[in-house]
């Protein structure tokens, strides 16, 4: 009887303390969407974070594509041989890209740093294969 008054005091324990973690990190969110709310005040400042917002949600779509596209047009052109290799190693992923004829070279290449240094953190790609004859590998 002792063991199940134990549990019972436990489990509710356990959840007191996930709830107030959960309150916890609800403050720190709050705290921050109100800085950001003060910071952006004035029109200069909130035009520049949406612009570099806009800026950002762009290139990471157009990295996203762009590796996509590739993986795929590798998948459908490479022997059964070169696809088990993934199987063990994961592709090595190389982007050339040509700079700006406009002179915006430096912008570009912040950009470039800003979407690989944060890519692998956000995206990731399951290769799946079936349980088929052929034994295509389809990206989920």
């Amino acid at each position: 009887d002792a063991r199940i008054s134990f549990k019972e005091n436990a489990k509710t324990s356990l959840n007191t303390v996930l709830d107030m973690i959960l309150h916890l990190v609800d403050s720190l969110f709050y705290g921050q969407l109100l800085g950001i709310i003060v910071a952006l005040r004035k029109q200069s400042d909130a035009s520049n974070y949406f612009q570099i917002q806009l800026r950002y949600d762009m290139i990471i779509s157009q990295a996203i594509t762009l590796i996509s596209t590739c993986l795929l047009m590798l998948i459908e052109t490479s022997t059964k041989e070169e696809l088990e290799i993934w199987e063990e190693r994961d592709p090595l992923v190389t982007f050339f890209g040509f700079l700006s004829c406009y002179g915006d070279e430096r912008g570009m290449m912040e950009d470039m740093r800003e979407i690989w240094s944060v890519f692998y953190g956000r995206v990731q790609f399951r290769f799946i294969p079936t349980n088929s004859a052929v034994r295509w590998s389809w990206i989920r």
